[in-house]
């Protein structure tokens, strides 16, 4: 309450204290954010598409709940996510993320904790829904599409710290591989072909730790 007479020092202590409330705030609903993550990485292995729209933190806006109904009336999942218990939109939607991280530094201010719990949960539910569908390999995002020069260096600095092999055959495999990351690293880790190494890919559902242990 005396926050607008506080010293910049202050004002700095009272925001990162509550900005700690923030991580335990999302770690109260984590069980909730897990289900979301499945319903996402479900629809991705169907090739069906995240849709997101912006309700505010509040989950008071009237047009989302108006996209909710619509994405109901077409069979489609839907979950909402808001920083108020009961908020309107989880209403409306099959599951609900409420993450209530408290009263803001600034009331009414919620691109401040609100915000915060936001940006943590959907990081989640994009990075999780992206392992679980195979893009990642150990702790590299390795479904990388090489549409120019930069990312083409990045995809085979990838293929030589999972391979080991020099950054020549790296280059060279990646070239043979049709610039498909996983289905080079696949033929380096079992000395095939292309042909055999993306049907190993594909049998494995896009999962390059699963195509190589079933090759092995």
């Amino acid at each position: 309450m005396k926050i607008d007479t506080a010293s910049t020092k202050e004002i700095l202590h009272v925001m990162n204290k509550e900005d700690q409330k923030v991580a335990l705030a999302v770690q109260e609903v984590l069980p909730n954010v897990e289900v979301a993550v499945e319903f996402v990485s479900e629809l991705f292995q169907k090739e069906g598409r995240l849709i997101y729209v912006g309700a505010g933190t509040s989950g008071r806006t009237p047009y989302v709940i108006g996209a909710l109904r619509y994405a109901k009336s077409v069979k489609a999942k839907t979950v909402a996510l808001s920083c108020n218990g009961n908020s309107l939109i989880g209403k409306e939607a099959d599951h609900s993320i409420e993450v209530v991280v408290g009263p803001e530094v600034l009331t009414g201010f919620t691109r401040l904790k609100a915000a915060s719990a936001h940006k943590m949960i959907l990081n989640m539910i994009s990075t999780a829904a992206m392992i679980k569908v195979g893009k990642a390999y150990e702790n590299l995002m390795i479904d990388v599409h090489v549409s120019n020069e930069k990312l083409k260096e990045r995809a085979i600095g990838i293929i030589c710290k999972i391979t080991g092999v020099s950054y020549e055959q790296a280059s060279q495999t990646l070239e043979e591989a049709n610039n498909e990351v996983k289905t080079a690293v696949i033929m380096i880790k079992t000395n095939e072909n292309y042909d055999t190494a993306k049907t190993l890919l594909n049998n494995a559902g896009g999962y390059v730790r699963k195509a190589i242990e079933h090759y092995v």
